[in-house]
């Protein structure tokens, strides 16, 4: 990531309200269609989500090089 991004992307993430774990399920699609654009603008992808993400972890090594997952605590 950058240190001066021109456009910051945050992606939300949360379960919905009868299943009690998230599921990572289109999250990789997503952010495969950013990290895929012809000429993007610097940005950074941050995935704001609350614990546990079911299948999370495959996402979180595709897209190290360029996504911050942050656990959001309230």
């Amino acid at each position: 990531m950058s240190a001066s991004p021109q456009l910051s992307v945050i992606v939300g993430f949360s379960s919905d309200t009868i299943a009690p774990v998230a599921r990572a399920g289109y999250l990789a699609e997503c952010l495969g269609a950013l990290a895929e654009q012809a000429d993007p603008p610097t940005m950074e992808i941050i995935v704001a989500h609350h614990e546990p993400i079911e299948g999370s972890m495959r996402s979180r090594r595709a897209f190290r090089t360029f996504v911050s997952f942050r656990r959001q605590t309230s």
